[in-house]
């Protein structure tokens, strides 16, 4: 590319022998652009935000799963001991 093009692309100026002229643009490029990319973006920002929200419920559960784990093996034993002594009674 030279430097007449590289100009072009910034200036959105068409320039010949007679002189430049500005290039119209059109109302796509001034409004369903920058909607298409916002709305890319709000999508990608949902889906991160989605599988964070996900990986951080899912240690929650884990840790709770543990915990509850860890009182209900206190709990079955204290069960089958008052099982045990409940049964010698009756």
């Amino acid at each position: 590319m030279d430097a007449s093009t590289l100009s072009n692309l910034v200036r959105r100026e068409k320039c010949n022998e007679e002189g430049c002229e500005e290039m119209p643009v059109s109302n796509w490029q001034k409004t369903g652009i920058p909607v298409i990319i916002g709305v890319v973006l709000f999508i990608i920002v949902f889906v991160a935000l989605f599988f964070i929200v996900r990986r951080k419920r899912q240690q929650t559960k884990k840790r709770e799963a543990d915990e509850a784990a860890k009182i209900d093996l206190d709990d079955v034993e204290d069960r089958a001991a008052f099982r045990a002594q409940a049964g010698r009674k009756t």
